[in-house]
């Protein structure tokens, strides 16, 4: 038995994107109660390793195979709305797809694209320091997870605006079910999602993610539509020093970075990595917690 555990269809200016992952079992976690066990078996759960599936849009069929992490990505010229099919090869009967999230994203023709870091962004969760973040994923569920109210309040402005919504994390697809419930439950803009792909629990120890894994999605994204970027990003990890780089190549499509201060003293390598951003030319701010940016 297989089940999708994380799926997608996204329309750009010039095609359409289907992402998803595919695992073992029914995807199913247990209550929500009992949330450290529900994190465990999140990296228990086995990816669909080389499975052949079988996608299908009214009378045409389209094969795809999932990669080592159980993903899988096509790119078609249909509406991002059509219906489809997915199935494995040998079975009759479609995945069905396991979180209560929207999976249609009509990402062609808004005014501008807002693409947002999650981890310290939209949410407290310490990435820089070690202990603490690996306390807070583990015991603190995403009900009682501390948000960050400022970046929503920038987040609904820009929707009610018309704007595009785009998360873009380095989090694993195994954190796709918690981040989701956080969104819900802070009525935060729901946005197509950029993870990184499905760990099991040895690779957890050692994930071994592209350092370039957020570049290279900003330029997939710059590169498949027409319309302004503003980007959302925190000083915690390297948000400022990405943006920096993509400002650089791609000045003329940003129209604003905004960067979430994570403490209340800036160290002088968050100052140096802050003033090269701002040395780009395009229109930045610095907020923290008390701010309301604009």
């Amino acid at each position: 038995m297989y089940s999708i555990w994380q799926f997608a269809v996204a329309r750009l200016a010039d095609n359409t994107i289907l992402k998803g992952v595919v695992v073992h079992g029914d995807g199913k976690l247990g209550s929500r109660k009992h949330y450290f066990l529900r994190i465990l078996k999140a990296y228990r759960i086995k990816p669909a390793r080389g499975l052949e599936l079988m996608v299908k849009h009214g009378n045409d069929t389209y094969q795809t195979q999932t990669d080592d992490n159980g993903g899988f990505a096509l790119e078609l010229d249909i509406p991002y709305d059509a219906e489809l099919s997915i199935s494995a090869e040998g079975m009759e009967e479609s995945l069905k797809v396991v979180p209560d999230y929207p999976t249609r994203f009509n990402l062609n023709g808004h005014p501008k694209y807002v693409v947002s870091d999650i981890d310290d962004t939209i949410l407290y969760s310490y990435s820089p320091r070690t202990f603490k973040r690996i306390r807070t994923a583990l015991f603190i569920g995403p009900n009682k997870r501390k948000p960050i109210r400022p970046t929503h309040r920038l987040l609904r402005s820009y929707q009610q605006k018309g704007a595009a919504i785009v998360y873009l994390s380095k989090s694993e697809s195994n954190l796709f079910p918690n981040i989701v419930h956080f969104i819900r439950e802070n009525h935060i803009p729901q946005g197509y999602l950029f993870l990184t792909p499905f760990l099991t629990a040895l690779q957890l120890f050692n994930p071994q993610k592209k350092k370039d894994y957020k570049n290279d999605r900003l330029e997939y994204l710059l590169a498949h539509t027409t319309a302004p970027f503003v980007l959302i990003g925190d000083d915690g990890q390297r948000d400022m020093e990405i943006y920096t780089q993509i400002c650089k190549e791609y000045g003329h499509r940003v129209e604003k970075v905004y960067i979430y201060r994570t403490r209340d003293r800036v160290s002088d390598r968050k100052q140096q990595n802050w003033e090269a951003l701002v040395d780009t030319g395009v229109p930045a701010v610095y907020y923290g917690e008390d701010d309301f940016p604009e």
